[in-house]
């Protein structure tokens, strides 16, 4: 069918229908991401990390048409990037790029996932229907 028009506020944007709703979490975690996190000024090198996992997303929609989302992202970092990350943070807004891992990352090296891979995407893929579907109902 056709997309219903979305409820609006002043300037045409989207109002949050619910705004009591609590936001929606993601309980899955994700591995193997490389995260880059640079500055907004120009001359700053971005710091790049790899094997990050990525886990407790949450979503929260937000008067406007746009989402809040918080995750934790966690790598093995020494100490000279551990300077570099909280000098970075403190210092300015930062601009974040996550790229996800190869998909031969992704598979035992017989280059057929294993059982747990198909579980494992099988799960990802229900809580993602599950979320998109909630956000429907709350816009």
């Amino acid at each position: 069918g056709e997309q219903q028009s979305l409820p609006t506020i002043g300037d045409t944007l989207t109002a949050v229908r619910f705004p009591s709703l609590e936001p929606l979490k993601l309980g899955h975690e994700f591995a193997g991401y490389e995260l880059q996190i640079d500055g907004l000024l120009e001359g700053t090198q971005p710091i790049v990390l790899v094997d990050v996992k990525l886990k407790r997303f949450a979503f929260e929609p937000k008067e406007g048409g746009s989402v809040a989302l918080t995750f934790t992202a966690s790598a093995n970092v020494d100490p000279d990037e551990l300077a570099e990350l909280s000098e970075a943070l403190i210092r300015e807004d930062v601009l974040l790029t996550l790229t996800p891992p190869a998909k031969a990352d992704q598979l035992s090296t017989g280059g057929e996932g294993d059982t747990l891979d198909a579980q494992d995407q099988a799960d990802a893929d229900a809580e993602a229907a599950r979320l998109i579907e909630a956000g429907k109902q709350a816009a």
